[in-house]
């Protein structure tokens, strides 16, 4: 691997890049990037928009996904056609585009919330925790919506196996200064095997129902099938890969979003309540489902607050192809280029009081002054997620049909502490008390 010119001071100590991330998340701190040495891998950790923006975006086709993030997931993906770099990519999101456009996402949301209300109709007052019980509601309306209800008779498989992957990985606690660095969380790796075994049993089970079935409906499932077909003969190993990659991306970042806000409304009463009130007024209103991600603006500034503090993909990995420079950084072919979102998403030259939990930022009228690039929940550029939209809209449909009936209260005796897997998940579910609301 070609060598990256810096002081010799750092060339002597591989954690003289760490050093260079002291005070991060204090005032006055502008260091753009750090250079890590360690166990032969170059790391370069962005922290400014400029750099992101041309590793990412303006020179994207020479960072591909990283080797030790492909690793991480193979095991349980295979290779996933949606994980696919290049032409291949482009062409997936052309295929599947037109299920995120804005008729779709409006015809989504009807669904979205009549089975939401079914589901919380069903709960009792009580503990529950936060991350399984939206998982739960967020998978049957994934199945409901984009799968035409495929899944619906596995749910309880599918969010055991899901649950057993996640396990498998020790998790990297994101707290402190050094949050969000690390990006390869440990592995039991036969944990890891069994629990992926299991989920692509289930989903094989799901593709051989509908590769037996003669109509076609047109839904993501039948696509993720039809791409497979463009390219000659598919075998189920490869489709159930796109099924996995899509049952992970598509349900599991809408339900940490949830579990995560209902923690932080509940710390916030006040939010909470202008949150409830403006859940209440759309539909003691009659509004359109169709209508209620747009007429719930604060619902949906909880939902982007939240993404800031706890981001449902906390850091984002890639691979440089070939050498490349970008200012004063030089990037050495082969090197991992990190952008530790859940650090950029906290630090002080971009957000004011960035530790406190204030929806307002995201309001029309303020979000307009957030530095770009420097809000990255879901990624940015040609592999930025194609169901960032969907996920957003049906998290606040969500939210406000819970706070429309009840009052969530922390319940856990501390603070939970988030944890990067696949997604960022918290150690202990985040257990919310559900109280009803008086007349609800």
């Amino acid at each position: 691997m070609p060598s990256v010119s810096m002081p010799a001071a750092e060339r002597r100590s591989p954690e003289s890049g760490r050093r260079q991330l002291d005070g991060v998340l204090g005032e006055g701190f502008s260091t753009p990037h750090a250079v890590i040495r360690q166990h032969r891998t170059q790391t370069v950790v962005l922290l400014d928009p400029k750099p992101i923006r041309h590793c990412f975006i303006s020179n994207a086709a020479n960072y591909r996904q990283a080797a030790a993030r492909k690793r991480l997931m193979e095991p349980v993906l295979g290779e996933s056609i949606l994980t696919g770099e290049g032409d291949v990519s482009v062409r997936v999101r052309q295929q599947i585009a037109t299920l995120f456009n804005r008729p779709a996402l409006e015809s989504y949301a009807a669904i979205i919330r009549a089975h939401s209300e079914d589901a919380v109709r069903g709960i009792a007052d009580g503990v529950y925790g936060a991350t399984a019980l939206a998982a739960r509601i967020a998978l049957e309306n994934l199945s409901l919506t984009l799968f035409s209800g495929a899944l619906s008779g596995h749910v309880e498989t599918l969010l055991s196996a899901l649950d057993a992957v996640y396990d498998a990985m020790g998790g990297l606690p994101l707290v402190g200064e050094e949050g969000g660095i690390g990006y390869y969380p440990q592995i039991d790796r036969p944990a890891r095997q069994a629990a992926g075994r299991k989920l692509r049993e289930a989903v094989s089970e799901i593709l051989a129902k509908r590769l037996g079935e003669a109509a076609q409906r047109g839904d993501l499932l039948d696509r993720l099938i039809g791409l497979r077909g463009e390219g000659g003969e598919a075998t189920i190993e490869q489709m159930i890969g796109d099924v996995v990659t899509f049952l992970i991306a598509g349900h599991e970042t809408t339900a940490a979003t949830v579990a995560w806000a209902l923690y932080l409304l509940s710390r916030h009463n006040g939010a909470l309540e202008r949150a409830a009130a403006e859940a209440d007024r759309i539909a003691d209103d009659g509004v359109p489902s169709s209508e209620w991600p747009d007429r719930l603006p604060f619902v949906l500034a909880c939902v982007e607050e939240t993404q800031r503090l706890y981001p449902p993909v906390p850091v984002i990995t890639r691979q440089s192809v070939a050498d490349d420079a970008i200012a004063d950084i030089e990037i050495a072919g082969g090197s991992v280029v990190v952008v530790p979102v859940r650090l950029l998403h906290r630090l002080h030259r971009f957000w004011d009081e960035p530790e406190r939990f204030q929806p307002e930022r995201f309001l029309p009228g303020n979000r307009q002054r957030i530095e770009r690039h420097s809000y990255l929940p879901f990624g940015l550029g040609p592999r930025m997620c194609i169901g960032a939209a969907f996920g957003n809209r049906e998290a606040a449909i969500m939210l406000a049909v819970i706070l429309r009936r009840f009052r969530p209260r922390y319940a856990g005796g501390r603070e939970p502490v988030p944890l990067l897997k696949v997604v960022l998940r918290a150690d202990n579910g985040i257990p919310i008390a559900l109280e009803r609301r008086p007349g609800r």
